[in-house]
């Protein structure tokens, strides 16, 4: 794993300062960093890593995992770039990892259903 560093943002999130890039198979990152996110965070729950973008509203979005995916790279759908408001995709952007006392609240809410709208 890259040297991607998750920082305890919140009562309710993770924060990682991701490249954002262009990926049609996306959203999606590096299989081994999916994995130490899921092992480290979310091993006691049913629950599959969930991210968000923008504190301020926005979607939620579970990304897949991929092993031809750069460590510290996000890949998103074109689209997401104007939709999510991300400006650069070479530089680095923050990422919200979403803890997962908050994931249950969500899967609550939502039913498995995240990337609602807010």
């Amino acid at each position: 794993m890259a040297n991607l560093v998750l920082e305890d943002f919140s009562g309710g999130y993770y924060r990682a300062e991701m490249v954002v890039q262009p990926y049609e198979g996306g959203p999606a990152i590096e299989k081994s960093l999916y994995n130490f996110i899921e092992r480290e965070f979310y091993q006691d729950v049913d629950m599959r890593p969930v991210f968000k973008f923008n504190l301020n509203g926005g979607r939620y979005f579970k990304p897949e995992c991929e092993s031809g995916v750069p460590p510290d790279v996000l890949a998103i759908p074109e689209e997401w770039f104007d939709d999510f408001g991300v400006k650069d995709e070479h530089g680095s952007t923050s990422v919200f990892i979403v803890k997962p006392n908050q994931s249950h609240y969500l899967k609550a809410v939502f039913g498995g259903q995240l990337s609602t709208e807010e």
